[in-house]
């Protein structure tokens, strides 16, 4: 079970102080109020008041992050991720033509550099 839920398969039965997240499952309607008491047990399966609550988080960090088209923002982080790898290819290919023009490795070149690289 996750962290992010309290042991319901355990206590089937809590009080409303010792809920994880109360105000969420109770706004989702995931939980339920025993006959008038301070004691609530899940309305739902406990798959589903899972889903809900990382569903939850989920939209909460989006909402944060300002990432209003997730699909948008993968394929940004991709063309950012390739152009990257494109500079990186070309840094390392002028390390490799002055290893060799100085008949050393690269590893001595990115060194002398003063850059701690795994190569």
């Amino acid at each position: 079970m996750s962290s992010l839920l309290n042991n319901w398969s355990k206590d089937e039965i809590i009080h409303k102080d010792k809920i994880l997240y109360f105000d969420i499952l109770i706004s989702k309607s995931l939980i339920s109020n025993i006959q008038n008491t301070e004691y609530f047990t899940l309305s739902k399966p406990v798959e589903i008041v899972e889903y809900e609550i990382y569903k939850y988080f989920n939209e909460k960090m989006i909402d944060k992050m300002n990432i209003e088209d997730c699909t948008v923002e993968i394929k940004k982080f991709i063309k950012d991720l390739h152009v990257y790898n494109e500079l990186k290819d070309i840094g390392q290919s002028l390390v490799n033509k002055i290893a060799e023009r100085r008949k050393t490795t690269s590893k001595e070149i990115i060194k002398e550099m003063g850059y701690d690289l795994l190569i």
